[in-house]
């Protein structure tokens, strides 16, 4: 299920040839890291003070995992960082990046795909905010850099060939199709087309709340289960389930549940077991993107043991 919908002037869009004029920022400089690491287009991620997995495609738009509170937010800020757009459920901490001088953008998707609203989204965040650009999802690995080069490629920044690079650079699973098929299909957008289109960028976009995760964390455990009763295989009937996204909406949607107004109000016994679920569906999302077939199995599980606890008390 994708968290963002495509919206109605999308169908109007005039998708042009690959344009050249994208940002009007100097790009001929790299960023350098608080450590003095510069940070070239190309080179294998790395690791810093709050942040993982960082990656640079160009000098100006960045990809990496989540940052890790302040320590993060003064590592972004030293490496020049104006802006931050999280693709995760979980919304970035606004006033913490205010703070740090920092605008923040929650555009949020699913390991489903980058939908064609998204892909807009994200082409109008990268031509018009100020960078550079630090693009995030939760380990920086998957949706972060597949949003990011989908963005890039519909901003007339780089071509199909060099978004896959990056992709392959930093990792993104296989197991994620529609990650690959949508940056794939991406085309460049007229630039007066996208700078005309109204496109918000909000601080924190709307999920759904407490309700709408539940619904979608229920659907995709029911095709999860589907794919564990044959043994961790696709069913021959049932080709289109992809067991790898679903595990990954699943633990970022009780992620998101954490800091959820609804879900805190519910207090300290709730707050334990959804930390147990999101515990499991992590370790489940790991050992299955890892061929580790038991583990998963394990751990699926245990997530259904821990949510069945909590259904008990909180909605049964």
């Amino acid at each position: 299920m994708r968290l963002l919908s495509s919206v109605a002037w999308i169908a109007g869009l005039a998708i042009a040839g690959c344009s050249s004029s994208g940002p009007s920022v100097d790009r001929s400089v790299a960023p350098v890291s608080p450590a003095g690491v510069g940070l070239l287009p190309g080179a294998e991620p790395v690791d810093l003070a709050g942040l993982e997995h960082v990656a640079v495609l160009t000098p100006d738009l960045i990809s990496g995992g989540e940052p890790q509170g302040r320590a993060g937010y003064e590592t972004l800020r030293a490496m020049g960082v104006r802006t931050v757009i999280s693709v995760d459920a979980v919304p970035p901490p606004a006033e913490l990046a205010r703070e740090m001088g920092i605008r923040v953008v929650h555009l949020p998707i699913g390991y489903d795909g980058v939908p064609e609203d998204a892909r807009l989204a994200m082409a109008k965040a990268l031509t018009e905010l100020e960078g550079p650009v630090y693009v995030h999802c939760h380990h920086g690995k998957h949706r972060g850099p597949a949003a990011l080069v989908a963005g890039a490629v519909c901003a007339g920044e780089i071509d199909n060939d060099r978004a896959a690079a990056f992709m392959t650079l930093t990792g993104t699973s296989k197991s994620y199709a529609g990650l690959w098929a949508d940056v794939a299909s991406a085309l460049p957008v007229d630039p007066v087309v996208l700078f005309t289109a109204e496109i918000d960028l909000p601080e924190r976009a709307d999920v759904g709340g407490y309700a709408g995760a539940m619904s979608l964390i229920s659907r995709a455990n029911d095709r999860v289960k589907l794919v564990a009763a044959n043994g961790w295989q696709v069913p021959a009937d049932h080709p289109d389930l992809a067991p790898g996204s679903d595990l990954g909406l699943i633990h970022n949607l009780l992620r998101s549940l954490t800091d959820d107004p609804e879900s805190i109000a519910y207090g300290e016994d709730h707050r334990r077991l959804l930390a147990d679920s999101v515990r499991w569906s992590s370790e489940a999302e790991r050992a299955f993107n890892a061929g580790d077939l038991d583990a998963a199995g394990v751990a699926f599980k245990e997530l259904g043991a821990s949510c069945k606890a909590c259904h008990v008390v909180y909605r049964d």
